[in-house]
């Protein structure tokens, strides 16, 4: 006898998360510009942007909520950056 359970999977208020990996520019940030403009269905975008000037690069071809993030890099300061987003109630945040 199995002590092992399946009953039918339910999502429930569970977030998409989607990672994008690459070698420098090789088009991480426009692909996530674009996944975010079609996950958002016109809510907002917010962008935690590590990548000083560059990461305002598509500024120009989408429109989105931006904060610059410096070091230290820690995990504390991602966290603090998140929530600072989402009281902007954003449907897609970009990391």
């Amino acid at each position: 006898m199995s002590t092992f359970t399946f009953r039918p999977a339910i999502r429930e208020k569970t977030p998409l998360i989607i990672g994008l990996a690459g070698p420098t520019k090789s088009g991480k940030t426009y692909s996530a510009h674009r996944l975010a403009v079609g996950l958002a269905s016109g809510g907002v975008v917010a962008m935690i942007n590590a990548e000083g000037a560059r990461g305002h690069q598509y500024a120009d071809k989408f429109t989105y909520q931006a904060c610059d993030i410096e070091a230290p890099y820690s995990p504390a300061r991602y966290i603090e950056a998140v929530e600072a987003a989402i009281q902007l109630n954003p449907a897609v945040i970009i990391i």
